[in-house]
């Protein structure tokens, strides 16, 4: 991924513009793993430059999607039950 070359290299406004693009990209293909690795790495860069606000807002972003795949993941395999007996449930 190029956002993550130029986001070693310091190049943080380079490394936006192309986390943005993956980030349309995984939302057209439906790609929500690719989804939330793009907020997160939005995140990062926003960060990077001082923008935490936006930062918060990307990572938030980011926590979402990936208890969204967690949950799908779970009813995929019936395993909600399961996390519901061990008293897990409080951690989704």
């Amino acid at each position: 991924m190029l956002g993550i070359v130029y986001q070693s290299l310091a190049e943080f406004s380079q490394a936006i513009k192309y986390h943005t693009q993956a980030l349309a990209i995984a939302k057209e293909v439906g790609d929500r793993t690719g989804e939330g690795r793009a907020y997160a790495h939005l995140g990062i860069a926003h960060g990077s430059l001082g923008g935490y606000a936006k930062s918060i807002e990307y990572q938030t972003q980011h926590l979402v999607m990936m208890m969204m795949i967690l949950l799908l993941f779970l009813q995929k395999h019936n395993l909600a039950s399961a996390i519901y007996l061990f008293g897990l449930g409080t951690l989704l």
